[in-house]
Formats: structure tokens, sequence, C-alpha cells
């Protein structure tokens, strides 16, 4: 008899602790997700020349799965500046993400200005802004990308009506003269206040990511050397388009924009 009730107790403690490890096991993503604030700052992707949101889906999906966002919409632009939004934004969501798509998105470089993308940067910003009560903004560029979310920031330094920029990610950014001095020439002690720049780079071979000079990249300093945070990082062998598609590059991105 007393064989048998010490079975049954051995028994129900092997239970309990199966039912302990399940529910540590389980807790474990919740736990991760929990690490990170739960705010409205919004993230905007902006993709690069020839390109489109397709560039911005790896590092978007990256950030959902280690849970530091719930939502992913896109923001499709066009010439005049027309938004139109596709998917569900909750009330509630935590750090949404919006991709950028520029309709026309193959932008002849030398009339980017002229044509204002950055106007239709803005103007995605507004729509966001309108529709679901945007405060804050992230905003991550890829290569000309990051021209206009430089031009667009230069651009509307006094307009505190808009979304104040929390974080701005630099990749593979740089190009020459006299373009990037034309977009920061009225940045200078009008940086938004608390702001943090992450500029990241590659030298992929001869201090060049295959398309853009180090030295281009390094550029950035100077204009947001003075932020509240400025960081730079040097990567070596990524290719210019692999920066936004590198788990390296993911990593650095959600500890900086969410820790």
């Amino acid at each position: 008899m007393s064989g048998g009730l010490q079975l049954k107790k051995s028994t129900r403690i092997i239970l309990d602790l199966l039912i302990l490890l399940f529910a540590l096991l389980f807790a474990r993503p919740a736990l991760a997700s929990s690490s990170y604030p739960n705010t409205h700052t919004t993230t905007i992707f902006v993709h690069g020349y020839g390109s489109n949101y397709h560039a911005e889906e790896s590092m978007a999906r990256y950030l959902v799965k280690k849970g530091a966002s719930n939502s992913i919409i896109r923001a499709d632009v066009n010439r005049e500046g027309k938004v139109t939004f596709h998917g569900h934004q909750a009330k509630n969501a935590k750090n949404p993400i919006v991709e950028m798509n520029y309709s026309a998105h193959y932008v002849p470089k030398r009339s980017f200005r002229e044509h204002n993308y950055s106007g239709q940067l803005k103007a995605v910003i507004k729509a966001d802004q309108q529709k679901y009560h945007t405060k804050q903004i992230n905003l991550v560029g890829h290569s000309m990308g990051n021209m206009l979310t430089v031009q667009y920031m230069n651009d509307n330094v006094s307009n505190h009506s808009l979304p104040t920029v929390k974080h701005l990610v630099i990749l593979a950014g740089g190009d020459k003269k006299p373009y990037r001095s034309n977009i920061t020439s009225k940045l200078a002690g009008y940086l938004p206040k608390g702001l943090e720049v992450l500029n990241v780079y590659s030298n992929y071979q001869n201090d060049s990511d295959g398309r853009v000079n180090n030295s281009d990249s390094r550029y950035w300093k100077h204009p947001f050397g003075s932020a509240a945070k400025y960081q730079e990082v040097r990567l070596t062998g990524l290719k210019h388009s692999q920066l936004h598609e590198s788990p390296r590059v993911n990593h650095l991105l959600v500890n900086f924009l969410f820790r």
C-alpha cells in the first residue's frame, strides 16, 4: 500500500515538473516581447533608387519576429503625393511600421530634388499622422532613401506641426557634392531635441560597398555629430544592397530603435 502511495507521489512530482517546464518554455516569447517598450512611435522605411518596398521587408519582418512591433502596413505614394495605405494598423499597435513605396520608384538621381521626392515622404508622414495620430517617428533609409529622409528633415526644421523624428538610421548612405550639402544646409543647430542617429556602412572592397565609398558614408557625422547620440558602424563583407538584407544590420536596428 505504501509503495503505491510513494509511486503516486513520484508521478505527481514528475507531472508538476513537466508543467513548470512547459510554462517556462511558452513564457519565453512573451518575456522577449515585453523587453521592448510598447509605444506608438512609428518606424518608416524608405527604399533606395530603382527599388521598392520589397527592399524593406526583411528588416520590418525581423522587428515583428523579435517582438519589437506587431504591425506592418504599406504606404504607396505617387508623384502628386497621393498616399494609399495597404493593411490594417490596430489602434493600440505596438511600435507600428510603415513600409513606404514610391509608385514611380525609378527616380533620376540628378532631378530628385526637382521632383520633390522628399515632399512625397512628407505626404506619407502627414497621412500617417492624420490617420493614426502619430506624434513621433523613426526614419530608416537605404542608399538614396537616406537623401530623402535627410532632405525631409532639412526642409522641415521649423515645421513643428509634424511628428518629431526620434531616431534616424542611415544605411549605405552617401552621395557626392553638391547634393549632400544642399540637403543639410538648414540642419546645423536645428536638429530635433533628443535625436539619435545610427550610420551603418560596409567595406566590401577598397573602402566601398561596391557603390558608395566609405568616405562619403562617413560624411554624415558632419551634420549629425551634434545629435543627442551619433553612432557609426562599419561592417565588412557586405555589398551595397545586402545592407537591407543582413542579419547583422537587423540586430543593430532592433537594439538601436527599441533598447
